[in-house]
């Protein structure tokens, strides 16, 4: 690594620091600080696999944020883990760490930590984040200051199905953990309930997530295909092969999305989520997979409640596009910290 000048090593000093940021997955950790003016910089990435304990990999990127600033001393974080997080202690999903949150904020001498579940994170930043991306603006009459005062339903379908409601405060919104991903799916025609059948004898109990997912998308083709499961096609090859116009791949992803669209208006309509309902997650931050995403059926789907079809009509849908909306999430959790 070449040697900084003293000029870039000034660009951030202790007097600029609001604290740091991190989201663990199940493969990389990403990181960032977060300057009072709310800018994020130092950003850098590492293999969660190659380290012990969440101590040692924190510990490595403070030796990274001293090494390229001015910065001796953080003393605010704020984190976000792909786990339920209920107490102090946690337990990740994808891996074998347990840690307690109070005795890693004492090992790393912090003021403050902030533990939440990674869709928690993901949930506060799409309202931050500037990769959003208008899908239905919906139509407007509703008053506006009753717009400006409702639910807001977030749902990230990624490796997992992610489901979060945004509850408008004063001043910003509280974020509901939930685990809405895993409740039951529910079939609007003969296919789809054919689809559910199979899985059910696979599964039993067919979560949202079986379907919504990427690993919901390679149960979709299994299903169509009369694929074993050995030979499944990941979600990965399927969405490429649909984009390239594979018939029998773009028929599973559309369906994909027509399950999206209903679980969607499902959660519109329990929550009352007249600020909107959010998409984000890794799979449509894709770019291929959101062009066909807005080529799909999914807005007519997403219409199909009966006598609410005009209730529907006025929730707008949008949609978020960038890799990593939870870093604005943490940001805001941080920022919040401060100001308490």
């Amino acid at each position: 690594m070449s040697r900084l000048t003293n000029e870039e090593r000034d660009r951030i000093k202790n007097e600029d620091l609001l604290g740091f940021i991190a989201d663990f997955g199940g493969t990389n950790a990403r990181f960032c600080i977060v300057k009072n003016n709310g800018e994020l910089d130092l950003a850098s990435k590492y293999s969660v696999d190659k380290y012990g304990s969440i101590v040692d990999i924190i510990k490595e990127y403070f030796d990274y944020v001293y090494k390229h600033s001015r910065i001796s001393k953080i003393k605010n974080g704020a984190i976000c883990i792909a786990c339920p997080v209920l107490g102090d202690e946690v337990h990740f999903t994808n891996n074998s760490w347990t840690f307690s949150i109070s005795n890693v904020q004492k090992a790393l001498e912090l003021d403050t930590l902030t533990v939440v579940n990674d869709f928690v994170a993901q949930a506060l930043g799409v309202l931050k984040t500037p990769d959003i991306e208008v899908i239905y603006e919906g139509k407007k009459t509703i008053e506006e200051n009753i717009r400006n005062n409702s639910p807001v339903g977030v749902i990230g379908p990624g490796t997992g199905l992610g489901v979060s409601i945004l509850i408008p405060t004063q001043n910003d919104y509280i974020a509901l953990p939930t685990e809405g991903g895993h409740a039951t799916i529910c079939a609007s025609n003969e296919v789809e309930f054919q689809i559910i059948e199979r899985l059910r004898k696979l599964y039993g109990h067919i979560s949202a997530e079986r379907v919504i997912s990427g690993k919901g998308l390679e149960n979709i083709y299994a299903v169509l295909t009369y694929t074993q499961d050995e030979k499944v096609m990941p979600a990965a090859k399927i969405t490429e092969n649909a984009s390239k116009g594979d018939k029998m791949c773009l028929i599973a992803v559309n369906i994909m999305f027509d399950f999206l669209a209903s679980f969607a208006s499902n959660l519109a309509l329990t929550c009352g989520a007249f600020g909107g309902i959010y998409l984000a997650g890794g799979i449509l931050a894709h770019e291929n997979v959101f062009k066909l995403f807005k080529e799909s059926n999914f807005l007519n789907r997403y219409f199909e409640k009966g006598r609410f079809k005009s209730y529907m009509e006025q929730i707008p849908v949008y949609c978020a596009t960038g890799e990593n909306p939870a870093m604005y999430g943490l940001q805001a959790i941080l920022k919040k910290n401060a100001k308490n």
